[in-house]
């Protein structure tokens, strides 16, 4: 098995994904597959290595764009080593 990295997966429902940031600059993100009949379109981002914190999702809701916060991860401060965080 070959890993290239941390990837995180997440869903949007009956939205669209416009931009996702890690501290203010931009991530590439996939779509890369739809579920529940075609409600729910399935994304991915990929980070080189296990990130931190949180990143923010501009979503597309009809005519109204937001910005959502995604978690990537809950470890506990200090139990890992210095690692890449998102704010």
């Amino acid at each position: 098995m070959m890993v290239t990295g941390w990837n995180v997966v997440f869903g949007a429902e009956h939205q669209t994904v416009e931009a996702v940031t890690c501290n203010g600059k931009p991530v590439d993100v996939r779509e890369v597959g739809v579920i529940a009949d075609g409600r729910r379109t399935v994304h991915a981002i990929e980070f080189p290595d296990l990130t931190l914190g949180s990143v923010t999702v501009k979503v597309r809701r009809g005519t109204r764009t937001v910005s959502e916060s995604l978690e990537l991860d809950s470890f506990e401060e200090g139990s890992l080593p210095d690692l890449t965080r998102c704010s």
